[in-house]
């Protein structure tokens, strides 16, 4: 709660606590040690929305005893997710370097087993680059070889994902394992992360086709980060930034910037 009403980091959260008796008091810590910011994160993941609502109606509770809640105003707000600008060269650098990052730990725990990690990283980041440079220019040559350029990332980035599904069914199928059942469920864990990212890339992959070759924009399902896939593009008019990247918000307010209630729209 101090987090938010004072809009603190978890680092100036933790700063803050350790040197104030009253926020000691306040969250319960007393004179004990303070928990440091990485431990309040994981607590933070831990503790999940239902937790959080309850506190929320708990503290809209307390506010109606107190005589709040006569005047409310209802509006919707942009709240963006923590991704870069999203382009479909970027998204596919992103899919092939989680892929292969995920990829590489399973090797480092099964060796030699099953099929060998081939790393295109390199060159799939060069293409990038390219990517980049050419996209700044204008004029029908420059398009042509922007299309030239994608047709080559898109072919590293297919060979990328058709060596994780290699991995994964390995995974399942026990050529690739470990005796040590600690290892074992990582590669597990592992197994999971590359069934979770595989079709987020192909997506990505469908979409940067349709737009670069077919020259259209709205694709269904559109992704915008492999990270946050839940993500959209929202236009609310505004002149200074007519797009935004995140999930719209409904907030109902009283007096005293009392929050009654709250919604995520789903779309």
């Amino acid at each position: 709660m101090l987090k938010h009403v004072r809009n603190l980091s978890y680092v100036a959260l933790e700063r803050e606590v350790r040197a104030n008796l009253v926020y000691r008091d306040f969250t319960r810590v007393g004179g004990e040690k303070m928990p440091d910011a990485k431990t309040m994160g994981r607590w933070g993941l831990a503790v999940g929305p239902e937790a959080l609502k309850q506190i929320h109606d708990r503290m809209v509770e307390i506010a109606k005893d107190k005589g709040a809640g006569r005047r409310m105003r209802v509006d919707t707000t942009v709240v963006e997710t923590n991704i870069h600008y999203p382009t479909d060269s970027t998204l596919l650098g992103d899919g092939v370097r989680v892929l292969t990052r995920t990829m590489r730990r399973i090797s480092e725990i099964v060796g030699a087993a099953g099929t060998r990690l081939r790393d295109r990283s390199r060159s799939v980041k060069f293409r990038l680059f390219e990517i980049a440079r050419i996209a700044r220019a204008k004029g029908q040559l420059n398009h042509d070889r922007l299309q030239q350029r994608y047709r080559r990332l898109l072919e590293a980035t297919s060979r990328v994902v058709g060596q994780a599904k290699r991995f994964s069914k390995e995974i399942s199928e026990g050529v690739k394992r470990s005796k040590r059942r600690r290892e074992q469920l990582a590669l597990e864990c592992l197994r999971q992360a590359l069934d979770t990212m595989i079709p987020l890339v192909r997506q990505v992959m469908r979409q940067a086709r349709t737009r670069i070759f077919g020259g259209n924009t709205r694709v269904e399902g559109k992704i915008l980060s492999v990270f946050e896939p839940s993500t959209e593009v929202i236009r609310k008019g505004k002149a200074g930034k007519p797009n935004e990247f995140g999930k719209m918000i409904k907030l109902q307010e009283a007096e005293n910037q009392i929050i009654i209630d709250y919604e995520v729209y789903a779309r």
